[in-house]
């Protein structure tokens, strides 16, 4: 069912996209092969059953160590704030606060490790328009209120 296309049992971070692209979960783990597995196997974590089921593809980024796995972590969060991590992983000290993002983007060497669906992309054109469209009215919106206050 699931096709792993690389290997690789050592630190780094790991991150879970849906059918849209998006991001939705960031993790980190000491060996990322045992971690991911124990989230795909059986789709039992403690993420549940709903989440798993919106997973399309699952990349991996090495780093040197757990340490830096952890960090790196902290500033995946915070760049693509995906809905099912906590707010605060209260075991970084520091972690709302990421120091020198240049460093941690550089980091990101993304690599599919597990694909086990294809993105649909008609939903993420369709989305992208929709976006847009919001943005749009939004401003609209908020011009007219200037407009009506100034006058």
């Amino acid at each position: 069912m699931y096709k792993v296309t690389i290997k690789y049992e050592g630190p780094g971070c790991y991150r879970f996209i849906d059918e849209l692209g998006k991001v939705i979960y960031v993790g980190s783990a000491k060996d990322i092969n045992r971690r991911v597995s124990s989230h795909i196997k059986g789709k039992q974590g403690h993420l549940g059953k709903k989440v798993y089921d919106q997973v399309a593809k699952i990349e991996i980024t090495k780093t040197e160590s757990y340490g830096k796995a952890l960090d790196l972590e902290q500033f995946l969060i915070n760049k693509y704030k995906p809905r099912y991590n906590k707010k605060d992983k209260s075991r970084n000290m520091n972690s709302k606060v990421v120091k020198n993002e240049e460093k941690y983007s550089n980091l990101e060497k993304w690599k599919l490790y597990y694909d086990i669906k294809d993105l649909d992309k008609d939903k993420i054109e369709y989305t992208k328009k929709q976006d847009t469209l919001l943005v749009l009215f939004t401003y609209t919106v908020f011009m007219l209120i200037v407009l009506n206050f100034i006058l």
